[in-house]
């Protein structure tokens, strides 16, 4: 009997080891799959404009982090003219806490407004689905982590999926469905003449938009002109999936920790707290008006770490 229990006690460690060294194996093949997307992403993002300056070194681009002990990934994906830096804290804090970590890049961001409008809604789609199912083939479980537009791919993703959704926990920061009023009032002002975009700077001086101050404060993360063409994408992404949500509502089974701040001027807060609603397991973490769209930002949000933590809680606990 001792035998017998000390047999099925090393069949069940050993297992336990060939699943990290087979999850090891799989995640070192995404990491160098992903490796070779940056180089290629560079290099398409040169073709587009000649005159952008990329060094390998600070190309805001994906970025892999992983232990080779981990069964489990946390992935980022960030909001519109932004880049993986953005979600920094929460990839960092998930990284010491012991997950594999891979912080993705929406294809035409982390360049400039010209390179962003050449990307259109179908190829972020398209990227978004193969990274998400790469991962989901590799670890037992996938911690989704989007923001804003980020978090809108996210969740179309999980539409076109249901059949995923328990391989995966889901946090998203600001979800956008929808603009709020004030933000496409600002938007609606310019016009079709503009050829590719308008800067941050002018549009600040113009509407002292509260959630453009991030923009100016780490213009390292973020691209210096509003890329209208792209822009529009996004839009046109968020009224797609709430057509779809109409005409053919399915419920997700992914848990979701949402969080919103009243005091959002870019999104339509209602919108998004009822889009989400789909998700059977929400957890909504409604914030003050003083807290901005970009919610997990520490040099704009007195909330931002308290968001770190309790996604980093969240993800633990599912």
């Amino acid at each position: 009997m001792a035998r017998t229990f000390v047999f099925i006690f090393f069949l069940l460690a050993y297992s336990n080891l060939w699943a990290r060294g087979s999850t090891a194996e799989c995640s070192n093949k995404i990491q160098a799959q992903w490796d070779v997307q940056r180089h290629d992403l560079k290099r398409i993002y040169e073709e587009i404009d000649p005159t952008i300056d990329i060094l390998d070194d600070n190309f805001p681009s994906a970025s892999v982090q992983t232990r080779n002990s981990s069964t489990e990934a946390v992935y980022t994906l960030h909001g519109f003219m932004g880049s993986p830096a953005e979600m920094r804290m929460i990839g960092e804090l998930a990284f010491r806490a012991g997950y594999d970590v891979f912080s993705d890049t929406i294809p035409g961001f982390g360049g400039t407004a010209l390179i962003a409008n050449q990307f259109n809604r179908q190829q972020w789609l398209d990227h978004t689905r193969r990274r998400l199912l790469q991962l989901a083939s590799c670890y037992d479980k996938v911690h989704l982590v989007g923001f804003s537009t980020g978090g809108l791919l996210i969740h179309r993703f999980l539409y076109d999926h249901p059949e995923l959704a328990k391989k995966f926990s889901v946090t998203l920061y600001s979800p956008f469905y929808d603009p709020n009023s004030f933000f496409l009032k600002i938007l609606g002002s310019l016009t079709g003449d503009i050829p590719v975009g308008v800067s941050v700077k002018t549009m600040y001086k113009l509407s002292k938009h509260p959630d453009l101050v991030v923009l100016l404060k780490e213009p390292e993360a973020y691209l210096q002109d509003i890329p209208l063409a792209a822009a529009n994408q996004v839009f046109e992404l968020g009224h797609e999936l709430q057509d779809l949500q109409v005409k053919n509502l399915r419920s997700i089974a992914s848990p979701l920790m949402l969080f919103l701040a009243h005091g959002d001027r870019v999104l339509n807060f209602s919108n998004s707290e009822y889009m989400t609603r789909v998700f059977n397991k929400r957890q909504l973490v409604a914030l003050p008006s003083s807290i901005p769209h970009h919610l997990m930002v520490s040099s704009v949000s007195a909330s931002a770490q308290a968001v770190a933590k309790d996604t980093l809680h969240f993800i633990e606990s599912n």
